[in-house]
């Protein structure tokens, strides 16, 4: 008789693991479910300030970049590429905006570039000052 309580005892542990298995598998999946816009959101907000940051990049290396022609030919300070890989590596967003405001450095300053602006603000920077010398600062 003994051995009988015994086995009911184990078959009931083992029916318990196995539910309270199951319902923590559907909270797990039900949080994945939840999450899974927000993860969305991120990844979108990311592929825009990466083609942000590419278009930006491709205007430094064409022929013209305005109607003055203020440049007929690529920035010699394109050699700041490895300054813009590193504040990208170490997701320092003021020193991004910094150094890409530094490439734009034209008398225009700035203005030349709306994806600068949309970048920083994206971020939560707020761009002042001239193009040779920009100054970054929090929203």
């Amino acid at each position: 008789m003994n051995i009988s309580h015994n086995r009911v005892f184990l078959y009931f542990i083992l029916i318990f693991a196995t539910l309270f298995i199951y319902t923590s598998l559907v909270v797990m999946l039900n949080d994945n479910e939840q999450k899974e816009p927000e993860i969305k959101q991120l990844n979108s907000q990311s592929d825009h300030e990466l083609s942000l940051i590419l278009s930006l990049l491709s205007q430094l290396n064409s022929a013209e970049l305005s109607p003055n022609n203020d440049r007929a030919s690529p920035n010699p300070n394109i050699t700041k590429i490895d300054n813009i890989c590193y504040a990208i590596l170490k997701n320092n967003k003021a020193d991004l905006l910094k150094t890409l405001g530094l490439l734009f450095d034209t008398d225009n300053g700035l203005a030349l570039s709306p994806e600068l602006a949309q970048l920083a603000d994206i971020y939560g920077y707020q761009i002042s000052g001239s193009a040779d010398n920009p100054v970054i600062s929090a929203k």
